[in-house]
Order: structure tokens, then C-alpha cells, then sequence
């Protein structure tokens, strides 16, 4: 990208600190993929950022190019996910889908299918019930793993029962999450967990 000011949607996947007053952040964003942007000064009371990088925020971000990295100078809320973050179990499963953003996704390139997929994952956590938690969070691994290019839908949808493959073909390949998903066929369940754990592995190649 060139010298400029960049202006853009992002969802905080994880902050540390970094020197005496400054912060580290790696966002997940609409226009540019994944980023990670140094915000200076962003720990005293008083900065204009500090307000809007905590983790799991859905914020929009302006930011420039400095020396060796993106400096983030403008931020501001989007939207809350109130209830996601209040609840504990919930608070975690957000924590390892993050995880898995920075491990696997390429980095710095747009992707807006991907994008969607996350930021309609996290609608739907905060609203969604304790029971729809488990295979929510399997879901979200299968849908961004199909979209990275390690997980075969042929094979998958070829194992599967012919009632089943047209279901999961829909499930699989629209990039919402929704009430009539739940519950997974068992079926449908367990394949996705034998070819998560296969892409995952493929993934750290």
C-alpha cells in the first residue's frame, strides 16, 4: 500500500503492550485483512484511542505507514457485543476463534468473504444460546477453513448421506450464521471434526 491515510472497518483480535505508553494491536479488517497496528500512546488515560482498542471491539480504524509498521492515528466504535462479553463462556470461545484468525489467515490482503464470515459469527455469538456454543464454534472453524482453501467440500459432501449434502452444502457455503442451522446433524457433526482437525494441520504447513 502507499504513503497515505487508510480508513477502514476492523475487529480487534488481540492487544499487548508495547514500550512505556503504546499498544500493539492485530485487526482483522474489511479492506486490508489482517493487520497489526501500533497505536503510541495508547495506554494513558487521556488518549483518544485507548476508548476504542479493547479486545473484540468492532471499531473503524484510520492509520498510516510509518518506518517498519502501520501506526494507528483514529478510531472509533462501531458496533457492541454486549451480552458476548459479559458472558464467560462466550468471552472464551471469542478468544479461541481469534486465536485461530492470526494463526491461519494469510495477512495483509483484502478479503471480504472472510470478513463477513467473522463479523456475522460474532452477531450471531451474541445473541445465541448456551446450547448452540459448541457447534457455533465448529461452524466457524469449518466455514473458515472451506474459504482458506483447507477443507475438500467435495470429499466432505461425499461421505455425507444424500439427505444431508444439500443441507450442508448451503450451510457450508453461505457466509451468515442462523437459528435453523442448530442442532448439526450427528452425521453432518462428525465429519466436520475429523476434516477440522485435518485442516488445521494442513494450515500450519
Amino acid at each position: 500500500m502507499a504513503n497515505g491515510l487508510y480508513k477502514t472497518e476492523g475487529f480487534i483480535l488481540s492487544s499487548r503492550e508495547a514500550g512505556e505508553a503504546e499498544k500493539m494491536v492485530s485487526v482483522f479488517t474489511k479492506e486490508f485483512g489482517l493487520l497489526r497496528l501500533f497505536a503510541r500512546g495508547a495506554r494513558r488515560p487521556r488518549s483518544k484511542l485507548n476508548p476504542y482498542l479493547n479486545i473484540f471491539t468492532h471499531g473503524r480504524l484510520g492509520f498510516v505507514s510509518g518506518r517498519d509498521r502501520w501506526h494507528l492515528v483514529d478510531a472509533e466504535d462501531v458496533l457492541h457485543f454486549d451480552d458476548a462479553l459479559q458472558d464467560r463462556e462466550k468471552l472464551e470461545l471469542l478468544g479461541r476463534a481469534a486465536n485461530f484468525v492470526e494463526r491461519f489467515h494469510k495477512g495483509e490482503s483484502k478479503d471480504e468473504v472472510f470478513w463477513h464470515i467473522i463479523l456475522s459469527f460474532v452477531k450471531f455469538l451474541d445473541r445465541a444460546s448456551s446450547a448452540m456454543l459448541g457447534e457455533l464454534e465448529l461452524l466457524f472453524y469449518a466455514k473458515a477453513l472451506f474459504v482458506l482453501g483447507y477443507l475438500d467440500e467435495e470429499k466432505l459432501f461425499s461421505r455425507l448421506p444424500p439427505e444431508e449434502r444439500a443441507w450442508a452444502e448451503r450451510v457450508l457455503e453461505d457466509n451468515e450464521f442462523d437459528e435453523w442451522f442448530f442442532p448439526l446433524p450427528a452425521v453432518l457433526k462428525k465429519e466436520l471434526e475429523g476434516d477440522i482437525a485435518r485442516g488445521t494441520e494442513l494450515a500450519k504447513l
